[in-house]
């Protein structure tokens, strides 16, 4: 649920500035088989219901982030009525549902100090929607400032920012423009101020601010000060004043200039109108449109919304430039770009066009002269150095067509084998270094750091204890530098619950009062590890649950096992929610806790209750009591690590990842890049790899889920005895998508399948099978690779689009999507 939350307090208005948009920027608020016995034309029936089933319609459509007042979303619009609610949609399939660690919107009014924060209901198919009910909210202010962001654990982001307006009850809505005039102040009266020839109205709402952020009135004011002036425009054009920041009285020797943001009230043959004055152009004035393009003055339209800068030369006031900014103005002293309607993205170059475009997970951004372009290290790129493949992190503003211009791309340019991203409580602080278990980091200048709430702190607000997240990078003498730290509530969100089914639905279980979503990578697993189907769970069966916590607090089911535990006992693993006194909440769980309960750490020594924290990973042991309520017998405090990074070893034990050797048992759990859970022997060297494991009580680290953020390109194919996955799996090809090629990986392990025939082909939308890469061949049990050139059997190259890729094993066949890039 939303709440309101205050602003963030500073001592004066430039930090106010700082700190407030670096909070809002980076802040928070959170397989499948068919039949082979069937005719052609009933797999291609199939395939166009697979693929109406996955949108693909709508794979390239600009507008994923949708707001309306309808909760079908049949029309965009962000203009609202007091009565109506906002419903918010985003949809991006390449975001993993699964694996998302923000997931937050936040709606920030303009006008007054109110922030409502919450989550978005992740449906776990790619789409992510809110409803808000405005009622209530137009009192606070007209102007409104809508965010969201979502990141998974896989360095896919979206973030998106909208300005919305909420009009009078009972009437339409309309933009409810900022306006802004910064320049020296020339003259004032009783109820007027003059900035060279624009005048602005005050009266007794008009807010006065100093320099250093204290409050100011009007006597403060002086001709000659530099003033920034943030106001509205009434009916008849005046601007009246809602805030003034005083900055300094100014030099006489300094030319005089004046800046606004405003709308065009006419403009002509020389000369436009804005703020009821008549501002003549100089001789070497320009005029440019949104995408910085130049334009003829007279193609500016009554209503546009511009910036310009005017300069005093001669005695006259001239205006030097004019750039089109035609979304929404801002409120000063929250006057930056970053106010636009726009997007920010991160993920892989997937096409690259002579046009000056790129399209990054399905968005085509127009690249301009004006855009930044930076590599690793903040080096400086062109265009050119851009290529299909590279991952970027893109800011992009929306233009009226709803077009996306690049204001910014980070490129990676450096080796990502080696980033590590480390994620555990900290155990010592050097005077430059930070040190948690096995990692140490050097901190320097260009270290980044946060709070949990993103905003800028120092190093020396760093304590051992803290749970912090450490993106880093391996420096040509092995050594890790720290590029970003940030706090964290939580180490993890894998959570782990044990003891008797309550309830169950065709995609719902609950166990010991905790429900949990099951999805179609979900596996189940009877007392002998032996795979069952999830219908064949009843009631009352004892069961071991292991999932993932999402931000919005929905709770995945990643394994299923039966356990033949007493139905009296509870088992749970997770983050501790809250403590009180002689209870400890652990996923929305109560537990309490009597002088009887044992409390250890990873070292099994004995603590008291006071060593518990928030945040902190425990394994509660639990009798329910006659009365319902959950007794604590035991509760044993987790050390646990999250490490994301390279894999440099693998062996049937152990995997080496940044330096540090996790192990491994027969209870691991590793999961693909698609979710579904693989086979320890899919591990392989040179694979990125996020390891969660706990440090045990001989310094060893045991690894208890190893998911596979990327899979490794391999020249070759291991058919060797003794290293092969458990079951017949068909991976995601790589890379995808691709250009001009990618790689087709697939598993055969079952000795009923030894003497199988195999067969993998191609199709495209229409279900029409375009190439044949197997046919019916015979194959053993082993790993094997095949790649594809986005060509037909013809040897045609195909035009862009979605393809399918079906491999069929004897009678079973698996259908994965894949997106060629011309």
């Amino acid at each position: 649920m939303a709440q309101t939350l205050p602003k963030h307090g500073c001592r004066s208005r430039k930090e106010f500035l700082i700190s407030r948009r670096q909070a809002l920027h980076h802040g928070k608020l959170i397989k499948r088989s068919c039949s082979m016995n069937t005719t052609k034309k009933m797999v291609t029936a199939l395939l166009g219901i697979m693929l109406g089933v996955m949108g693909v319609s709508g794979l390239y459509a600009q507008s994923n982030f949708i707001v309306s007042n309808r909760a079908d979303f049949s029309e965009h619009t962000q203009t609202f009525a007091p009565e109506d609610t906002l419903y918010i949609k985003v949809q991006d399939e390449q975001i993993d549902a699964l694996s998302v660690k923000e997931n937050t919107y936040e709606l920030e009014a303009r006008d007054s100090d109110v922030e409502y924060r919450g989550h978005l209901n992740n449906h776990l198919n790619g789409t992510w929607t809110a409803a808000i009910p405005l009622s209530g909210l137009a009192n606070q202010g007209s102007s409104w400032k809508l965010s969201v962001e979502i990141e998974d654990d896989r360095d896919n982001v979206f973030k998106g920012k909208l300005m919305i307006t909420i009009g009078a009850a009972g009437t339409p809505a309309t933009p409810a423009y900022e306006h802004e005039v910064s320049g020296r102040l020339d003259s004032l009266g009783t109820d007027f101020l003059h900035l060279g020839p624009v005048q602005v109205h005050v009266d007794n709402t008009t807010e006065y601010r100093g320099e250093d952020g204290s409050q100011r009135s009007f006597a403060h004011l002086a001709a000659g000060q530099k003033l920034e002036i943030s106001a509205y425009a009434d009916s008849t054009g005046r601007l009246f004043a809602r805030k003034v920041y005083i900055e300094d009285q100014g030099s006489n020797h300094e030319k005089r200039s004046l800046e606004l943001k405003t709308t065009i009230q006419e403009a002509g043959d020389g000369y436009i109108i804005v703020a009821n004055t008549r501002l003549n152009l100089s001789s070497e004035a320009s005029v440019r449109n949104e995408n910085g393009e130049y334009m003829a003055v007279q193609d500016l339209q009554a209503g546009t919304f511009v910036e310009i800068v005017v300069r005093y030369d001669n005695g006259e006031w001239l205006v030097k430039s004019i750039e089109v900014n035609d979304r929404h103005g801002h409120d000063s002293g929250k006057h930056d770009d970053d106010d636009r309607d726009s997007i920010e993205i991160a993920g892989r170059i997937q096409a690259k066009e002579g046009d000056g475009t790129i399209t990054v997970r399905g968005h085509v951004i127009t690249v301009t002269d004006s855009t930044r372009i930076e590599g690793s290290e903040d080096s400086a790129l062109t265009y050119a150095d851009l290529v299909v493949g590279m991952y970027v992190e893109v800011k992009a503003w929306y233009n009226s067509d709803s077009t996306l211009v690049a204001v910014k791309i980070e490129a990676e340019t450096h080796d990502r084998e080696d980033d590590i991203e480390l994620t555990a409580r900290i155990d010592s602080l050097g005077t430059d270094v930070i040190v948690l278990g096995h990692f140490t980091f050097t901190v320097d200048s260009s270290t980044q750091i946060y709070d949990n709430r993103k905003n800028p702190i120092s190093f020396a607000d760093l304590s051992v204890g803290m749970i912090v997240e450490i993106e880093g990078r391996r420096l040509a003498d092995g050594t890790y530098l720290a590029m970003k730290i940030k706090i964290e509530d939580r180490v993890e969100s894998e959570v782990e619950v044990s003891g008797p089914i309550d309830a169950l639905t065709d995609s719902t279980i609950s166990v010991s009062g905790r429900e949990f979503a099951v999805v179609a990578h979900t596996v189940v697993y009877d007392q002998n590890k032996q795979k069952i189907d999830f219908g064949s769970l009843s009631t009352g069966q004892v069961v071991e649950v292991r999932g993932q916590l999402l931000p919005s607090g929905t709770l995945i089911a990643i394994r299923i096992k039966l356990e033949d535990n007493d139905t009296g006992t509870i088992e749970v693993e997770g983050p501790i929610d809250s403590l009180a006194q002689n209870m400890v909440m652990v996923l929305g769980l109560e537990f309490t806790v009597d002088a009887a309960t044992v409390i250890e750490d990873k070292n099994d020594s004995t603590l008291t209750f006071d060593a518990l924290q928030v945040g902190q990973t425990v394994e509660i042991k639990a009798v329910v009591q006659n009365d319902g309520t959950r007794l604590a017998t035991r509760i044993h405090i987790e050390d646990v690590v999250v490490a994301t990074g390279s894999a440099s070893a693998v062996s049937n034990s152990s995997v080496v990842v940044a330096g540090t050797e996790f192990f491994f048992d027969a209870t691991l759990i590793v999961l693909d890049a698609n979710n579904t859970v693989v086979d320890q022997s899919a591990l392989q060297s040179g694979q990125v790899l996020q390891v969660r494991a706990t440090r045990q009580a001989d310094n060893t680290t045991l690894a208890t889920r190893i998911s596979i953020e990327n899979d490794v390109v391999v020249a070759s194919v291991d058919n060797t005895p003794g290293t092969l996955p458990g079951e017949f799996t068909l991976q995601q090809n790589y890379p995808n998508p691709f250009n001009p090629s990618t790689i087709i990986r697939f598993t055969i392990s079952s000795v009923e399948q030894n003497s199988a025939r195999v067969s993998l082909r191609i199709f495209n939308v229409l279900g029409q099978e375009v190439r044949t890469l197997l046919d019916n061949a015979p194959a053993r049990a082993g790993a094997y690779e095949l790649t594809w050139d986005g060509r037909d059997d013809n040897g045609r190259t195909l035009a862009s689009g979605v393809y399918l890729y079906q491999l069929t094993v004897g009678s079973v066949a698996q259908t994965k999507r894949m997106v060629f890039m011309q």
